[in-house]
């Protein structure tokens, strides 16, 4: 971070122009330019100077009048529209939900305890490493497929497989009642746990980060961003609360807690499908400018 250059759409709101050119050529190419590069350098800070001046720039708009926008669009009822159009605050919140709703804690709160029947695993820090790696493995394969997809259709397909993982584990768990071998299905269970999580962190987990940066015009950029993090943690709190007491109910099997989120996860997709832009292969302010014109 100590290396790493400012922001040069920062530094245009602060009026530092020459030094966002600089920041800028440094983020782009730090190699000796061409006058081809500058030229694209200087394309790029131009759009970047028309987003200040029409945006208005992230430190005129206050916390307080975000708050008041959003809530007197929800007073007047002009949040959503026959287009499907939503607030850019109201999307953001919307977006992290949905990913929460994918049961990403839950699963991954419960691990522990499932892991706890297979000696083999029974280490947290075994479990940990397994699965850190499947995390990682798959992060690169997101940079993959959303260039062949796009953001959209990443989400719509991914939270098409994780809701089919859900579905295929709460079939899993259904079968412990009618075998005797329960070590063998909470093997295959767990195996099921790593499939979803690979799937999660090759859609939804990145993608959900970047469209939320997207979004937002420039006045409210920070404000909406700081809000649906908020949202996130706020959601992961909760389900670290109420995984143990589901995990512990007797009386609720694990395999209906799974069918849950495979509902709730086909309602992600139909989220994904309805109401997130496509903005891959734009660029920021492009993306920005359409992004808005949608939501």
């Amino acid at each position: 971070v100590t290396f790493m250059p400012e922001s040069p759409r920062h530094l245009v709101n602060v009026g530092r122009n020459e030094e966002a050119y600089n920041a800028l050529c440094r983020l782009r190419n730090p190699k000796p330019q061409s006058e081809l590069d500058k030229q694209r350098v200087g394309m790029e800070l131009s759009e970047i100077y028309f987003s200040h001046e029409t945006g208005l720039g992230p430190e005129r708009v206050s916390f307080r009048e975000l708050v008041k926008e959003w809530f007197c669009a929800r007073v007047k009822g002009i949040a959503r529209t026959p287009h499907r159009r939503i607030h850019p605050l109201s999307f953001s919140v919307l977006l992290h939900t949905m990913y929460q709703c994918t049961g990403i804690n839950f699963i991954m709160f419960s691990l522990p305890s499932l892991a706890e029947s297979d000696e083999a695993l029974s280490d947290p820090l075994v479990i940990a490493l397994v699965f850190s790696f499947v995390r990682l493995c798959a992060t690169p394969m997101y940079m993959l497929i959303f260039r062949k997809l796009g953001q959209r259709r990443t989400l719509f397909f991914g939270g098409l497989a994780v809701s089919s993982c859900h579905f295929l584990i709460a079939i899993v768990d259904m079968a412990v009642g009618l075998t005797h071998e329960e070590f063998v299905v909470n093997r295959v269970q767990l195996v099921f746990m790593a499939l979803f999580l690979f799937l999660v962190a090759s859609s939804w987990a990145p993608a959900v980060w970047i469209i939320t940066g997207e979004i937002p015009c420039t006045a409210t950029r920070s404000r909406d961003i700081g809000i649906s993090a908020g949202v996130h943690w706020l959601w992961a709190i909760f389900a670290s609360a109420y995984t143990p007491y589901l995990i512990e109910i007797e009386w609720i099997r694990r395999s209906a807690i799974f069918l849950i989120f495979a509902f709730l996860s086909l309602g992600s997709c139909l989220f994904a499908y309805y109401f997130v832009p496509e903005t891959t292969f734009r660029s920021f302010f492009s993306a920005n400018t359409y992004a808005c014109l949608r939501t």
